[in-house]
């Protein structure tokens, strides 16, 4: 992410990339990219440590204060790397499909 900040509160994760787009949000080009996550381990928005497999969803990054990436979180019932869908979304449309159709989104952790 060109030596932001942001690409160390990011971490890589194994995404098969089925397809790529841009968007215009409030005057900012938005990089999309929609993939599969064939199997990860991955901390929910309830706090549960869940093997997941076939996980379809969007990673987004528009700026700073707008995206969604996978980051390595610390989970104390997990065994092996965890990570958890860290988004910034202030002055996202509510009704963005990036957002609200994301089926990352039920591993949405604070940042």
């Amino acid at each position: 992410m060109n030596g932001n900040v942001l690409e160390h509160e990011l971490a890589p994760i194994p995404l098969t990339i089925t397809g790529f787009s841009t968007e215009r949000l409030s005057g900012q080009t938005c990089s999309v990219m929609s993939g599969t996550l064939t199997q990860e381990q991955l901390l929910s928005a309830a706090g549960r440590v869940e093997r997941v497999r076939n996980l379809q969803g969007e990673i987004f990054y528009c700026s700073q204060t707008r995206y969604g990436g996978f980051g390595e979180v610390t989970a104390s019932n997990a065994r092996g790397r965890t990570s958890g869908f860290k988004t910034e979304v202030s002055g996202c449309p509510a009704n963005w499909p990036v957002v609200t159709s994301n089926g990352f989104v039920a591993y949405r952790v604070s940042n």
